[in-house]
């Protein structure tokens, strides 16, 4: 059994925001289970909307903003969080997103203290440049390679969330494997649980009869172009259907004009902060990824025992098994995409055991144990020292 420290670790968590996506909300749940007689957090972000500071600091974490600006200019910040790391006597810094883990290494290396980085994404296979405009993709490469040199510099643990990153990290192809722990992404079943019961907040007059439902940014990594497209074959044979798309991001207008035949059946709903009751109400939950390194909405759809249809890309095979709890099919593929939904809504039967399925599979990722394993983490980077009179 592992003991606990004798004194917490003070830790540093630096993201890029505090904004919706999955690293944000997977920090605030880390921050509620994390035992506090082990590791004594302070959170950092560097700019941007923050809607969930006030979740962070209802758990008394005290949260501070940086500022800067993303892009290069961002490496005007590193002597500020070098500040605070010095000022706030922390042991290590803890990175997640890609600018705050370029800066915040850099930073943690220069205040002398030991530098931990989440991983959450894998190496996209040329789908990301296929994807990307030529003149976004030479800015991604840009990044890439301070990302890559960071990492392989000034880490001293890097936190993968899924084999599947661990096996083939975004822009991590020289970094050193033995320096990569994997530490699942979690979810708290009983808090999703009572989010899903809750009214949907604004309201949704139709949610379709069926209701398809997704969830992720409006990024081509997410894949929605091929989801929308998908709809059109849904529609044939349930005209009443409705997708609803839960998210934000810089592709909204692309894909508002992708949706604009189909009229009012497809919904871009833009960021929601109830999306487990958005889940709870679904007919069945599309994860149309291209790559990813392991969709917290996937886990969420998981939880809540939906049916699922995913893309078969590494870390969705490692986290549900076809047939049982999901229906797979090739990424960027819209007619495959439409027949796996169709077979789901027109077999009540097989959509009831894959949510089973998917129920079942979801207890693997209790936030309870993957808060546990990320403290032993700490004590293997930090040192670990029992309490006198502990066991």
């Amino acid at each position: 059994m592992l003991q606990s420290a004798a004194v917490a670790h003070r830790i540093l968590y630096l993201l890029d925001g505090l904004g919706m996506g999955g690293a944000e909300r997977g920090l605030v749940l880390n921050l509620r289970h994390l035992d506090r007689t082990r590791v004594e957090p302070e959170v950092a972000y560097l700019w941007g909307r923050a809607p969930l500071r006030p979740d962070v600091e209802a758990l008394g974490v005290p949260v501070h903003r940086i500022g800067g600006r993303s892009g290069l200019t961002a490496l005007a910040t590193i002597p500020r969080i070098a500040r605070l790391l010095r000022s706030g006597r922390f042991q290590a810094i803890h990175t997640a997103l890609v600018w705050a883990s370029i800066v915040g290494r850099i930073a943690g290396w220069r205040a002398g203290v030991r530098v931990i980085s989440h991983i959450a994404n894998v190496d996209p296979l040329g789908h990301q440049d296929r994807e990307l405009s030529p003149a976004v993709a030479r800015r991604v490469r840009l990044v890439g390679r301070l990302d890559g040199w960071t990492g392989r510099r000034y880490v001293d643990r890097f936190v993968a969330i899924t084999e599947a990153v661990r096996d083939r990290p975004i822009r991590g192809s020289s970094w050193d494997r033995s320096k990569i722990d994997v530490v699942r992404r979690g979810i708290d079943l009983d808090e999703l649980r009572e989010r899903a019961a809750a009214p949907l907040d604004p309201p949704i007059e139709d949610r379709g009869d069926p209701s398809i439902v997704s969830v992720g940014r409006l990024s081509e990594q997410k894949g929605h172009r091929y989801l929308i497209r998908a709809m059109g074959r849904v529609l044939e044979e349930h005209p009443r259907a409705r997708l609803l798309v839960a998210g934000e991001g810089h592709l909204r207008a692309q894909l508002e004009d992708l949706a604009r035949p189909f009229g009012d059946r497809i919904a871009l709903l833009g960021p929601r902060r109830d999306v487990p009751a958005l889940l709870a109400g679904a007919s069945a939950f599309a994860f149309p990824s291209l790559w990813e390194g392991q969709g917290n909405a996937l886990l969420e759809a998981m939880g809540l025992g939906l049916p699922i249809v995913t893309t078969a890309i590494p870390s969705s095979l490692e986290t549900v098994t076809e047939e049982e709890s999901a229906l797979l099919v090739p990424p960027a593929d819209a007619d495959a995409l439409a027949g796996a939904l169709l077979q789901v809504l027109s077999d009540p039967p097989l959509a009831r055991s894959l949510g089973e399925g998917a129920a079942r599979a979801a207890a693997r990722y209790d936030i309870r144990d993957t808060t546990r394993d990320l403290e032993a983490v700490y004590d293997s980077v930090l040192g670990h020292t029992a309490r006198a009179g502990g066991p």
